[in-house]
């Protein structure tokens, strides 16, 4: 990740674009199913927005993403912009 991308990062904040809840599903992280942006998979729920679908994801912009670790005491968090329509991982 290169220091502009790093400030372009913290430019965008803490603003939460989508959120899940996993509800009483308990997996290791590494065996999460894949989650496509916008997409609620089974067992899961959208707790943000609430009652619409989330804001579509912007050319150019840089996000985060991240998922909470509750057994082991940290947050997997994950780097991406999207160029030319695609999702390109940065990573630090």
């Amino acid at each position: 990740m290169t220091q502009e991308e790093l400030v372009k990062i913290k430019s965008f904040g803490d603003r939460r674009l989508w959120q899940l809840d996993s509800g009483d599903i308990f997996v290791v992280v590494t065996e999460l199913p894949e989650i496509t942006y916008g997409e609620v998979p089974s067992g899961f729920s959208q707790i943000y927005p609430k009652d619409s679908s989330p804001l579509p994801l912007k050319e150019g912009m840089y996000y985060r993403v991240s998922a909470p670790s509750y057994n082991a005491n940290f947050i997997v968090t994950k780097f991406f912009v999207i160029r030319d329509g695609k999702t390109i991982t940065i990573t630090p």
